[in-house]
């Protein structure tokens, strides 16, 4: 993927270069993408900062993102929100309350990530005062956009759950960290 800042008919853009490998003997796509963008003077950075990150409750690593996302897909035939729970014990679940039932999926085994380094621009507060569990409800179709965003093998690929509140998901790759925050939703 490459990503420039064009000027299409007088308006600048970002523009979003995905070239779509083909199977073998099969010719590669390239999808283009342009979004409108106000290109900010260099004068005016300094009054833009990024946002802060909540502090985490719970912090844990994903499963294997091809079984998490197939899961997914089954899920969204039986609603539209999922609950994700994670403990510092390196449990996750994730459960789908619908008009046939509740249907839930467990990893007992996942890595709890330690954050030693400062490479990662958040940090969890002092552990003994964080709950063990921590849940989350978000909207099962976006929680698959984010899923559906992986561009390979990314190095880790890490889930951050501020209780009832956030889910704070990341890829992180050797030169590249995406990140997707997804808020609370509400039962109807």
């Amino acid at each position: 993927m490459k990503v420039k800042l064009t000027k299409k008919n007088d308006t600048p853009c970002l523009t979003f270069d995905v070239e779509m490998m083909g199977a073998p003997l099969v010719s590669s796509r390239t999808c283009v993408h342009d979004f409108p963008v106000i290109v900010l003077p260099r004068k005016l950075w300094s009054d833009f900062t990024e946002p802060g990150l909540p502090q985490f409750d719970v912090s844990i690593c994903l499963p294997e993102m091809k079984r998490l996302k197939h899961l997914l897909e089954r899920y969204k035939t039986l609603g539209q929100a999922v609950t994700v729970t994670a403990t510092k014990q390196g449990r996750l679940s994730l459960k789908m309350e619908g008009e046939d039932g509740v249907f839930s999926t467990h990893y007992p085994d996942l890595r709890v990530p330690v954050y030693r380094d400062d490479t990662l621009p958040w940090q969890r507060g002092d552990s003994a005062l964080l709950p063990d569990t921590a849940s989350v409800r978000v909207d099962l179709r976006r929680l698959g956009l984010f899923l559906s965003a992986e561009l390979g093998q990314s190095k880790r690929a890490i889930a951050n759950v501020v209780d009832t509140e956030m889910l704070h998901m990341f890829f992180l790759y050797d030169d590249l960290l995406i990140q997707y925050f997804l808020p609370v939703t509400h039962k109807q």
